[in-house]
Order: C-alpha cells, then sequence, then structure tokens
C-alpha cells in the first residue's frame, strides 16, 4: 500500500476509492488496538 495513489488502491482490490479508504482506515484502527492490547501485555 505504501506508496501508491489510492485511486491505484481501488482499482487493484477492485472497489471505490471511497471504499478503499475505509477499509485502510478500518485496518489501521484495528493494527492501533492490537498494538496497545500487545504493550500492555509487556
Amino acid at each position: 500500500i505504501e506508496g501508491h495513489e489510492h485511486e491505484e488502491i481501488a482499482r487493484m482490490l477492485g472497489c471505490s476509492v471511497g471504499t478503499s479508504k475505509s477499509q485502510l482506515h478500518k485496518a489501521r484502527m484495528k493494527l492501533r488496538g492490537l498494538l496497545r492490547q500487545q504493550k500492555v501485555k509487556d
């Protein structure tokens, strides 16, 4: 994903730019939560 434009990612995934941005946001939020949980365990 790094280095790619939103339009390019959407085209690769076969979805709209809005959907691509939304999915990226959800993935970042999930990763952030997982990293916080890991930090609490350490």
